[in-house]
């Protein structure tokens, strides 16, 4: 990973050893359907900057709902992870929360910004592979794309355990993993 000129969103094959206990929780409220993808990404970024540098820098979701629609994602639309990555490096960064802050519905996009952080590249899990999200997420938090269904929106506590399936329509952070009392391993997500 590099700073200064930006963060590198870490390799998964460089196995780090991270407790499984630091996770690094912070919640936000999220705000409308299909905004989630900007809250993922900025979670994954923050992540990245913070385990680089010491410090949390909290970022602007608000910008890539406003600004991040050139590429293809659609504000609380709709949109994909890696477009908010992609927008981020091609603005050569994302402000902070407190110079574009959140206001829970798009806006027309402030062109004028000040990038709080930079990332230089990202790198996508392969597909499946829960060893190879398994070092990604030893590294740094890790935007995933998951299938939610209705049993989703009344979940309150404990291991989730609805359907899986490849028709991906939430993004999430994972940000930790572990195995519960009795042995049933989980992924520890920022919804």
């Amino acid at each position: 990973m590099r700073v200064g000129d930006g963060v590198d969103m870490v390799s998964i094959m460089e196995e780090t050893q991270v407790s499984q206990d630091d996770d690094g929780r912070i919640f936000v409220e999220v705000g409308p359907k299909g905004c989630c993808s900007a809250f993922s990404a900025v979670a994954a970024v923050e992540g990245a900057v913070k385990i680089k540098t010491g410090n949390l820098i909290p970022l602007s979701e608000q910008q890539l709902i406003d600004c991040a629609t050139d590429n293809g994602n659609q504000g609380c639309g709709g949109g994909l992870m890696d477009l908010a990555f992609d927008y981020i490096m091609q603005n050569q960064g994302l402000s902070s929360e407190t110079d574009y802050p959140y206001e829970g519905i798009e806006r027309t996009c402030e062109m004028t910004y000040t990038p709080a952080a930079k990332i230089t590249r990202y790198e996508d899990v392969l597909a499946n592979s829960e060893k190879d999200l398994l070092i990604a997420a030893r590294n740094q938090p890790v935007s995933v794309a998951i299938k939610v269904g209705d049993t989703f929106k009344n979940y309150q506590h404990g291991i989730y355990t609805g359907d899986c399936g490849t028709n991906l329509n939430h993004g999430v952070t994972l940000i930790g993993y572990g195995t519960n009392e009795d042995c049933t391993k989980y992924w520890l997500t920022k919804n």
